[in-house]
């Protein structure tokens, strides 16, 4: 995969998993996924997504 197919897709299940947590999980649960999610995708950007070939 290259990084502009990620740079779309990253956030997408970001907020696929963000939906599923919405609708079969506690507010908690939303919360959680919500914020591990935030840090997975800003070390995406800030580290992971420099090291790929464009």
């Amino acid at each position: 995969m290259n990084r502009r197919t990620l740079d779309t897709l990253v956030p997408m299940l970001y907020v696929v998993a963000i939906l599923i947590a919405v609708f079969f999980g506690s507010g908690k649960a939303t919360g959680a996924v919500a914020a591990i999610g935030a840090v997975l995708i800003g070390a995406y950007w800030a580290a992971i997504r420099q090291n790929l070939k464009s």
